[in-house]
């Protein structure tokens, strides 16, 4: 009804006045900020509305983080002003996303003595996650993984605790993963190293019984697993491998090694399932 319409505008309000005043005594804002980007989150799924559609490009902002980083008074009140008046459509529609985390937690955070805002507590976990992992591919345990190296029981340790504390908690894990195992997940986001890749296949991709084709095809098996870090044989069946035709007869008269490549492929995929 009207009230609680005005109540959700209100808060937005109360959101963004606490933004502004942590802007300018450099206390932190990451909780309200949050909260904004959350309602724009919700907002853009249901983006068909006119009223909200008419503020697209307002509400695909404030979602990145990045955009906090310059943001001034000025862009704070043209948020607030281009925000408020469309919170009554979440209302109507799905007001779950909108009432994450509703309870007033604004006055605790006034006191905190830290930065503005800390970017990465805006990402969200699986965002963390990917960032993470994409950005220290020298770290060991995820270099072997990106280098096809096997797993020792301390790597998976570190692994875990950089997924189940450093990062989030195991429930963040399993809420975005559910059960996948973490050198799966960690493959699937980083990929195969492809001087790694290269070296593993290089006796196919220099093989002088091989015709141009095929070759080409098993280049084509490079590509994939250093873009996905994994390939289900299955796909070999599917695009883009499906436009060479059937495997089967690609390599019709050379069996043992189309054998060989399927055994290299599940080796890649079993490494990283794998821990001393």
């Amino acid at each position: 009804d009207e009230d609680k319409e005005d109540e959700m505008a209100r808060r937005f309000d109360l959101w963004l006045l606490h933004i502004q005043l942590g802007q300018l005594t450099a206390k932190s804002s990451t909780v309200h900020i949050s909260q904004v980007m959350k309602t724009a989150r919700a907002l853009s799924a249901i983006g068909n509305i006119p009223q909200v559609f008419e503020q697209a490009e307002i509400i695909r902002k404030v979602q990145e983080p990045e955009f906090w980083k310059e943001v001034n008074l000025s862009d704070l009140e043209k948020i607030r002003l281009a925000i408020r008046d469309l919170l009554q459509f979440l209302d109507k529609t799905d007001r779950k996303p909108y009432y994450v985390n509703f309870e007033d937690r604004i006055l605790s955070t006034v006191h905190e003595t830290t930065a503005f805002l800390q970017v990465n507590d805006l990402r969200s976990y699986n965002e963390k996650v990917e960032h993470y992992l994409k950005t220290h591919l020298d770290e060991e345990s995820i270099s072997k993984l990106y280098h096809n190296k096997k797993l020792t029981s301390d790597d998976m340790l570190a692994l875990e605790k950089l997924l189940w504390e450093k990062l989030g908690s195991k429930a963040d894990y399993q809420s975005h993963y559910e059960n996948k195992a973490i050198p799966r997940l960690v493959r699937e986001i980083i990929g195969l190293d492809r001087e790694s890749a290269n070296r593993i296949f290089s006796k196919f991709l220099s093989d002088e019984n091989l015709n141009a084709r095929q070759i080409s095809f098993v280049k084509l098996i490079v590509d994939y697993i250093v873009e996905n870090g994994f390939l289900e044989t299955k796909v070999l069946t599917q695009e883009p491998f499906k436009s060479y035709g059937s495997v089967q007869l690609l390599f019709q008269h050379q069996l043992p090694v189309l054998r060989n490549i399927v055994q290299i492929i599940e080796l890649i995929n079993n490494r990283a399932g794998e821990a001393a």
